[in-house]
């Protein structure tokens, strides 16, 4: 998957990218922003630099990307105690 792209001549190492990336794939190094592979494509990055150092990829993701608390697995619902009507009805 194509991950967005960081210019370098562009990026000052400012971290708006770095605390706007749900999937921590951005890194600072060696003062210039760098995206991992582990990149979901969400684009948050991109709207956040103030510089405007970071692009869209050129191929746009095969699927919509899935954020980590997607991929979880959904517990069933178990039967519980009956519900109880407040107030109690008098007979």
């Amino acid at each position: 998957m194509d991950v967005p792209r960081v210019s370098p001549d562009l990026c000052d190492g400012c971290g708006q990218c770095l605390s706007m990336c749900c999937a921590d794939a951005i890194s600072i190094e060696a003062g210039k922003a760098t995206i991992s592979a582990d990149c979901i494509v969400c684009l948050a990055c991109v709207n956040a630099c103030p510089q405007g150092a970071i692009s869209e990829p050129t191929q746009p993701p095969k699927r919509r990307p899935r954020l980590p608390f997607e991929r979880r697995p959904v517990e069933r619902l178990r039967p519980g105690p009956p519900a109880v009507l407040w107030p109690p009805r008098r007979s």
